[in-house]
């Protein structure tokens, strides 16, 4: 495995917080104002799918679901897409070696029964999402099973990302998460990270 880059999460909030990563799901609490540095690592040439994009090497395949939720952050780092979180305090930088860029998907959803709003940086883009709908379980007949789990809706959107492939000190973050009173922030880090392309606020499904 390679160390690939770099996401530094900051509780912005006046209480502490959450930070779930999964899917393999460790939980981190941490205090108001704490910095955690979440790292992706990339198996070497498994399952990598390249293909050239305006002369440029580009992977293909990553994605990274954010969940704003009640008690506060949740990372989704789908192993099909070669990511792997783990947190490690105050990491020694290593020199991450040029190679292809990644196209990376981020889904940013609102679990909070609350509004949320998300700003994207540069350029400030804010993106209000509202509050989780929670269903009330449907009415079931004497003898009838109750369902386990019931689905609810909540507002999602995707934003479409290149981390450059140049060589780099993997100590720098390529993205940095806030989170606050309101919700979200995310800074792109633009020396190493670009958006393509942002999507519309959608309606997504989830227990």
């Amino acid at each position: 495995m390679r160390r690939s880059f770099m996401i530094r999460v900051r509780n912005a909030r006046a209480q502490p917080a959450h930070l779930v990563l999964e899917p393999r799901g460790p939980d981190r609490i941490f205090e108001p104002g704490e910095v955690l540095d979440v790292f992706d690592l990339a198996v070497d040439g498994a399952g990598e799918a390249v293909k050239v994009v305006n002369g440029e090497a580009v992977r293909s395949g990553g994605l990274l679901e954010i969940e704003l939720d009640d008690l506060g952050l949740k990372l989704y780092g789908w192993m099909d897409a070669l990511l792997d979180f783990v947190y490690e305090p105050g990491p020694a930088g290593v020199v991450v070696p040029s190679g292809p860029a990644l196209s990376c998907s981020l889904t940013v959803t609102n679990d909070r029964l609350q509004a949320a709003r998300m700003v994207l940086e540069p350029g400030a883009r804010e993106v209000r999402f509202e509050p989780k709908e929670v269903r009330a379980p449907p009415e079931v007949a004497p003898g009838q099973v109750q369902p386990r789990r019931q689905n609810n809706l909540r507002d999602g959107l995707e934003i479409e990302a290149r981390i450059s492939g140049a060589q780099r000190d993997s100590s720098i973050p390529v993205m940095e998460f806030d989170l606050d009173e309101q919700g979200l922030v995310i800074r792109m880090n633009e020396s190493f990270c670009t958006v393509e392309h942002i999507g519309e606020v959608e309606k997504w499904r989830g227990y």
